[in-house]
């Protein structure tokens, strides 16, 4: 059995900082995803359905589509009293709306039925979002197997940290993914994402997370949660343990840049 490790990450940009095209960053492995840009909301293709993969907190969306019922597991069936089989069906319809027509989504979330209606935006109107997702194929480390206009394929073979460790978090103001075995917390990858406040070498594959703001540590969970706690701008001591060494780094908690989810799975 090997260990899959799949990635998505979705962080939020406004439309002047950098042009659209180099902002989305699509699906590795099997299956592609789309995200509805109105109301932040990721699709992808899984058991020959089309599933709302991850939503977006409503306070992430424009201020007309806060209110929009769509949340994280929802499955798609049809767009605008067409059928979606599979996900080239939704895109390839939601692609031929004008702005300001009606996009009317069915969908079903456990025994309800129900339909998701919005008008389509304009998307030089909406904010801009890097979609990035990676999974492993079970070759290489990093690699960028195939690069086009709008998307960008990506596979990533896990560490050997990822594959010991019986769960995995991303803590995205950290710029790393951690990883809990019982009582010990490891750095198990660095992310592309610069930390605000801290050196580039204050986090290190590997590190052992021993406290946080003078709590120690019992587990990946505890560790998220108290982190979770911390309020931006608030002070954070963070001591962790190289190669037998103590380290102590002290710094202003940043904003989060996005949201991640990670999957594992067995193939």
């Amino acid at each position: 059995m090997k260990a899959m490790l799949k990635f998505v990450f979705i962080s939020l940009f406004f439309a002047t900082m950098l042009p659209a095209q180099e902002m989305r960053f699509q699906s590795a492995g099997p299956g592609e995803v789309f995200m509805i840009p109105e109301v932040s909301a990721l699709l992808r293709a899984s058991d020959n359905t089309v599933k709302v993969e991850m939503a977006m907190p409503e306070h992430s969306r424009p201020e007309a589509y806060k209110n929009i019922d769509i949340k994280t597991g929802d499955i798609v069936l049809f767009l605008n009293s067409k059928r979606i089989k599979a996900l080239s069906d939704f895109t390839s319809l939601y692609d031929s709306l004008k702005t300001d027509e009606m996009v009317e989504i069915g969908l079903k979330r456990d025994d309800m039925r129900f339909i998701a209606s919005f008008k389509k935006a304009d998307p030089a109107s909406l904010p801009q979002r890097r979609i990035m997702t990676m999974s492993s194929d079970g070759g290489g480390s990093f690699t960028t197997s195939e690069v086009r206009p709008g998307g960008q394929r990506v596979t990533m073979e896990p560490n050997e940290i990822e594959r010991e460790m019986d769960d995995l978090q991303p803590v995205l103001e950290l710029g790393a993914v951690f990883g809990g075995k019982g009582a010990i917390v490891k750095v198990a990858r660095k992310l592309p994402l610069p930390a605000e406040g801290l050196k580039e070498d204050a986090i290190q594959e590997g590190d052992v997370i021993k406290k946080l703001n003078g709590k120690e540590i019992t587990s990946l969970q505890h560790f998220i949660d108290q982190f979770g706690k911390i309020k931006v701008g608030d002070a954070v001591e963070l001591i962790s343990e190289r190669d037998g060494k103590s380290l102590t780094h002290s710094f202003a908690k940043p904003a989060s840049r996005g949201r991640m989810m990670i999957r594992r799975d067995e193939n």
